[in-house]
């Protein structure tokens, strides 16, 4: 397998160091951030910088691991995965695991935003897209209103499509809107 011609040039690459999940010890790790077509951005962790520039190069699958960033829940400068309180860490917390990235000195700030500003775009594209079906739920609902009672009748269910099925689960309205 390959990603040649699948990657778009890394928005920031460098060194930092990564506490593993079975040894709990800080390691060096190369990385690189991508900002994928989709909106998402993935960070790719390798050995060293030769094995970065061969995947973005030539497309070889020479990561060691990788963060998808549109998983991560919670984001925060922290000493709390460090085993000395010296060492300040990033914390990225998905649902299945929680990463400890520390970059050195002066590119400690530069990498905390560029993780939070992805971060806060997902949420801003979650809450649009939670605000355009409130939106189209409540012009349906308004609709329905419009027309008489007689043409409805008392028990009257709106027919289900995916958009009224995820409003109304989120806003507990259940089968008023025909699931």
């Amino acid at each position: 397998r390959s990603f040649r011609g699948l990657l778009p040039k890394p928005v920031k690459e460098g060194w930092v160091r990564k506490r593993g999940l079975a040894n709990t010890a800080f390691k060096p790790r190369y990385v690189a951030l991508f900002d994928n077509e989709n909106g998402t951005s993935t960070l790719f962790y390798y050995v060293n910088e030769f094995a970065a520039q061969r995947m973005i190069d030539l497309g070889d699958m020479t990561h060691q691991g990788f963060i998808l960033l549109g998983e991560v829940t919670h984001c925060e400068a922290s000493t709390a995965g460090a085993s000395s309180g010296e060492l300040m860490t990033i914390e990225l917390q998905t649902p299945t695991r929680t990463w400890f990235l520390s970059p050195d000195g002066a590119e400690f700030q530069l990498w905390l935003s560029l993780f939070r500003d992805r971060i806060s775009t997902k949420d801003a594209i979650t809450r649009q897209s939670a605000a355009l079906e409130a939106a189209a739920l409540g012009y349906e609902r308004l609709s329905t209103l419009s027309r008489s009672s007689e043409e409805w009748g008392p028990d009257a269910t709106l027919p289900a499509t995916p958009l009224r099925a995820r409003a109304s689960t989120r806003l507990g309205l259940g089968s008023r809107l025909g699931r």
